[in-house]
């Protein structure tokens, strides 16, 4: 992948962005286009995928074409990371109040990361620096801003609230990224055995035993999302007001 990526040079690349290419299949090849093949790659064979040369074949054009767009395999996974977070952006009501503004970008982020597990785990702690990213960030300060939270405050929530929200979205996307096989083996893990603990050794388990194997499917980030906003919610000085 490293000889890939440093076939062509920033400066060259520039220039040659402003040419248009059209694949063997005849179709217009453009930044999107080649942010829709790579997405499609990952969720099909993984992220050792993600080369030029499977990204020439799956878009049917030479492989050297990407570098008129991306500077290089990982400045095409940060484009793909900023369309996730574009996917969480869309339909959000900039009207709507700051509670629900956090909690709709919240849930779709969420969304949007799991409808793509295996690209989630690797983008989900990189930094664009790109369109998307800047307006979600904005979005994010501007409704905690008008909560009546201090810029510092307003900061330091949002950096815990991103971090939960991508830290959820990692951990539930590692386990959606798992082959059914193994998903199926983990659910009758722990099914067998919390079920049948020694009361004895562990009676808080075996007291607990049918509960916790009947919510083992529980949506906990939603749970987790409301306990969050709820603390935020009773520091904002609008609430206190």
């Amino acid at each position: 992948m490293a000889s890939e990526e440093a076939a062509t040079s920033p400066d060259r690349i520039i220039g040659r962005r402003k040419r248009s290419t059209t694949t063997r299949a005849g179709v217009a090849l453009s930044a999107d286009v080649i942010v829709d093949a790579a997405l499609h790659l990952i969720d099909a064979r993984g992220p050792q995928a993600l080369t030029v040369r499977n990204l020439g074949a799956e878009l049917k054009a030479d492989p050297t074409a990407i570098y008129r767009y991306f500077r290089n395999v990982d400045d095409l996974l940060l484009a793909v990371a900023d369309r996730l977070i574009g996917d969480a952006l869309t339909d959000i009501d900039p009207a709507a109040d700051w509670l629900t503004i956090l909690h709709d970008l919240a849930i779709r982020g969420h969304r949007a990361y799991l409808a793509h597990p295996k690209v989630a785990l690797l983008v989900a702690t990189r930094t664009t620096g790109r369109a998307r990213e800047l307006k979600m960030v904005d979005t994010i300060l501007a409704a905690l801003e008008s909560a009546g939270f201090t810029v510092a405050d307003a900061v330091r929530h949002y950096r815990v609230y991103a971090d939960f929200v991508l830290a959820f979205s990692a951990f539930d996307a590692a386990s959606a990224a798992l082959s059914p096989q193994t998903q199926e083996l983990d659910r009758s893990a722990w099914a067998q055995t919390y079920a049948r603990v020694d009361a004895g050794t562990y009676p808080a388990i075996a007291k607990a035993g049918p509960d916790l194997v009947a919510q083992a499917d529980l949506n906990t980030f939603e749970g987790a999302l409301d306990l969050l906003l709820t603390s935020i919610a009773a520091q904002a000085p609008s609430a206190r007001n």
